[in-house]
């Protein structure tokens, strides 16, 4: 399927970004497909050797356990590029890591006691920090308070998205890449967002129907799919008016 936009003119806006890594993201929104296909074309063209990661910033946060997706945020680059750095670097997913330490915890509604040898009867036995109990969430149980807890830290999340990728626009114009979409495909404005938006939505489909994906995977997929709708609602009241 053809795109929106020509290799050279996907080429020429990934030289101007100054956040090149996530102009990657922008450019396949923009032509409503993968980022795999964008990486390919500039690839071809050349281009890819502006795109950079702080290894050493890298390797200091992943040695305190961030995640891949943490570091990308706190780096302001892709995903991509941290998962690309990490397996050259010959370092292990820490999501991985820390989820087979959790499946190594046995946790039960009483005190877990580990088999060792037994005391002699002159010995004494000191036990530390164990808690009283120990109860695993029940799947179901969201009180109203922990509700509120979470709407406040996805909206949180949202907003710092938003945030970011504000200061990639060259313009201060939020939905000038609707704009342009629009024109390029001969669409309005509100069918180009939804066509951007449409993948995100397919994509949260698709998780639903299948299997389990670590909670950074979630998190990401919803807030793209709520900012995709604040888009939308700024574009319908500014053309409402």
């Amino acid at each position: 399927m053809g795109l929106a936009m020509t290799d050279y003119e996907i080429a020429a806006d990934f030289r101007q970004a100054k956040n090149k890594e996530r102009q990657i993201g922008i450019l396949a929104d923009l032509n409503a497909c993968k980022k795999d296909r964008i990486i390919n074309i500039l690839h071809e063209k050349g281009v890819l050797k502006d795109m950079k990661v702080d290894v050493i910033k890298a390797k200091q946060l992943y040695d305190q356990g961030l995640t891949d997706n943490k570091i990308a945020e706190e780096l302001g680059v892709s995903g991509e590029a941290i998962r690309q750095w990490r397996k050259g670097a010959g370092l292990k997913n820490n999501f991985l890591l820390q989820r087979e330490a959790a499946k190594a915890i046995k946790v039960t509604e009483g005190i877990t006691i580990t088999e060792t040898t037994a005391p002699s009867a002159d010995q004494s036995v000191v036990v530390t920090d164990i808690p009283a109990k120990i109860k695993a969430p029940e799947r179901g149980d969201v009180s109203a308070e922990r509700f509120a807890e979470i709407v406040d830290e996805m909206l949180a999340r949202c907003r710092g998205v938003l945030t970011a990728k504000a200061k990639e626009y060259a313009t201060e114009d939020r939905l000038h890449n609707f704009r342009i979409a629009a024109k390029l495909q001969g669409i309005t404005e509100r069918q180009a967002l939804a066509g951007m938006m449409s993948k995100h939505t397919v994509s949260v489909y698709d998780m639903c129907r299948s299997g389990d994906y670590p909670i950074e995977l979630w998190d990401e997929k919803i807030t793209d799919s709520i900012n995709y709708l604040l888009l939308l609602r700024a574009l319908v009241i500014e053309q409402s008016k």
